[in-house]
């Protein structure tokens, strides 16, 4: 960990308690920012957001060769989104 402020003495001047108050303030701030950066980066490598890996696109290439039944399993999963998107705006009484 080297940089200016590691290398300005702290002690022994009368700005010693700021000088320190400021180094550990950006020395959190920067543990902070590279835990954000470390985050970020893990979710931009994740396999899962590949469309490759997408169930959906999967299961529908796999089913090509069947229209009728992707057409059903299609209908199927509409009706059902239909469902509990009605359940969900509900009005609840009071």
């Amino acid at each position: 960990m080297g940089g200016w402020w590691c290398e300005t003495p702290l002690l022994g001047g009368p700005h010693d308690t700021t000088s320190s108050l400021v180094v550990f303030i950006l020395r959190e701030r920067v543990a902070g920012l590279k835990e954000v950066l470390a985050a970020v980066l893990s979710t931009l490598r994740d396999p899962r957001r590949d469309s490759a890996n997408d169930p959906v696109r999967r299961a529908r290439k796999t089913l090509l060769s069947d229209p009728a039944r992707l057409q059903e399993l299609e209908d199927q999963i509409e009706q059902e989104i239909r469902q509990v998107l009605a359940s969900a705006f509900e009005e609840v009484p009071s």
